[in-house]
């Protein structure tokens, strides 16, 4: 299921479309729970290819990477903080 919603919310932001603050987008609706495991499987996709990217002396391709990990990594907390503080 996550592996799933990982590719779900991937191709979404590939045309510009974000998960919502209800948690659904175009129709969707993942559980809170869900879009953060999505997330940080997103960010250790994201790792793997920066990675790929350093170990073939690519650090242009390899920065773009780590930046999307670090952007994952913080929209992580950040959800559950508002999650919590609009419950």
């Amino acid at each position: 299921m996550v592996q799933r919603l990982s590719r779900e919310l991937e191709s979404l932001r590939g045309y510009g479309i974000f998960i919502v603050e209800d948690g659904s987008a175009d129709g969707m609706a993942f559980s809170p729970h869900e879009v953060m495991e999505a997330k940080l499987e997103l960010a250790e996709r994201f790792l793997e290819e920066a990675k790929g990217f350093m170990e073939k002396e690519d650090p242009v391709q390899a920065s773009e990477k780590l930046y999307k990990v670090a952007e994952e990594c913080v929209e992580i907390p950040a959800e559950a903080l508002r999650r919590a503080r609009a419950s």
